[in-house]
């Protein structure tokens, strides 16, 4: 009973003694001084859905910081980063209390097909048509490792084997393999060739991949027939071709950007490994700026592109390039096939090239069933100037091209583009199928 009453008096003496640590304990909570982040900061990164893909792979391309409140911005470049792998068909980054009393960054992901088949059809307007197939393994061994195999037949006869691994080493050292075979004809010179490709390349992507090097060495070698009165006459040229690419991106996504810049060179010095081949320098500059002029569920965006594709010294002839179709929309590859006015414009050993696009959201991105889909539509106008030893590029005339264009979206193809394009010349609008933008 004493030690009772005693303990009573001294708990009354203590009472302010603990109030004030009652005090100083709920203000030093916020600051996390109990051993536990504050509510609202980030404790712990959580990956969920992810049943092949290690989390390595993820948690590597997050910058979100830890210890931190939970940043919108920094979440959506995240998701962007993730999406770009290539290897998801949804990305969800956002808060969660844990039952620690904290808050984990949840980074949720539903992967995509990983056996992707590529069912391949094409025309070319001098060959005619070629058709084929193969099978596309993305995220292999769950890290994001890529494994093409492709072949095709008709007027064309293909075969590819690839393989990249974007982060194969070290500090996103990357590593690339192909090996090709291919028996194809020329859009303009009447012969048939065949043309074999190994080659093994390493690159190196900057922490938040806005800069990017790489370099590939490549065996060519080809077998060209020209066909005679009688029989035919074989060339045959074999080289090694050394190629250097220095990519800088700081586009907003790369699949669809809408503001920021791409920027990329590349160097290619080939030389001969027989007597009889050619020894040359390529390179090839190109770039294009996004802009964002109407903002919204369907924004409107203008990208403007530019570039050259420069060759230096004695090149085989079957290497001149065409300015029609891929360079300028609206003409054949062919030079045979454009009004004769034109035709004289349209071969050089070396171009420079621009072109604007005025870009229009029909359909918004987003999530149906299992992967994006999307659609927007588009008007451009193009325009590339052409010459070689005998024509400088101020003596040089331009071949202009103009005419509208749509963009699908669709699950595993990536961008699925189906171009008209028109010219001041006359010959009739030329229809064009590709995947990807032009810019």
């Amino acid at each position: 009973m004493l030690f009772s009453s005693a303990a009573r008096k001294g708990g009354a003496g203590l009472r302010p003694l603990r109030l004030c640590a009652a005090v100083a304990a709920g203000l030093m909570l916020p600051l996390g001084l109990d051993g536990q982040s504050p509510p609202g900061v980030i404790s712990a990164i959580v990956v969920e859905g992810n049943e092949v893909t290690l989390d390595e792979i993820i948690l590597r391309e997050l910058t979100h910081p830890s210890g931190q409140p939970f940043d919108s911005s920094a979440a959506a470049d995240d998701r962007n980063r993730l999406y770009n792998l290539g290897i998801f068909e949804k990305v969800e980054i956002f808060p969660r209390r844990n039952g620690n009393g904290g808050t984990d960054l949840v980074v949720a992901v539903r992967e995509t097909i990983r056996l992707l088949p590529i069912p391949i059809l094409y025309y070319m307007q001098d060959q005619g048509w070629s058709y084929g197939g193969g099978a596309n393994m993305i995220n292999f061994q769950g890290r994001n490792q890529r494994i093409t195999l492709t072949a095709t037949g008709g007027a064309e006869k293909t075969y590819n084997l690839l393989f990249f691994d974007p982060w194969r080493w070290g500090q996103r050292i990357s590593m690339s393999a192909l090996l090709r075979r291919r028996y194809s004809g020329h859009p303009v010179y009447d012969y048939r060739a065949r043309i074999t490709r190994m080659g093994l390349g390493l690159g190196k992507f900057s922490a938040n991949k806005v800069l990017a090097a790489g370099g590939a060495g490549i065996l060519e070698d080809w077998s060209i027939a020209l066909p005679t009165d009688t029989s035919s006459v074989v060339i045959r040229d074999r080289f090694f071709r050394f190629r250097f690419i220095l990519d800088v991106r700081t586009m907003d996504i790369w699949r669809d950007p809408t503001n920021g810049l791409r920027l990329r060179w590349q160097l290619a010095p080939v030389w001969a490994l027989d007597a009889g081949s050619s020894t040359f320098n390529f390179t090839r500059v190109d770039g294009a700026i996004y802009r964002m002029v109407q903002d919204g569920r369907r924004p409107l965006v203008v990208a403007w592109g530019a570039g050259a594709s420069l060759y230096f010294g004695q090149i085989p002839f079957y290497r001149r390039q065409f300015l029609g179709r891929g360079w300028v929309r609206g003409y054949p590859s062919n030079p045979l096939l454009a009004p004769a006015n034109v035709r004289r414009r349209m071969a050089a050993q070396s171009l420079v090239y621009t072109g604007v696009e005025l870009r229009k959201t029909v359909i918004p991105r987003r999530l149906r069933t299992i992967s994006e889909f999307g659609l927007l539509a588009l008007v451009f106008i193009d325009a590339a100037w052409g010459f070689d030893q005998n024509q400088t590029l101020a003596q040089a005339q331009p071949l202009v091209g103009y005419g509208v264009g749509l963009r699908a979206f669709v699950p595993f193809l990536d961008v699925v583009g189906l171009d008209l394009g028109f010219n001041a010349f006359g010959g009739g609008p030329k229809l064009q199928f590709k995947l990807g933008h032009k810019y």
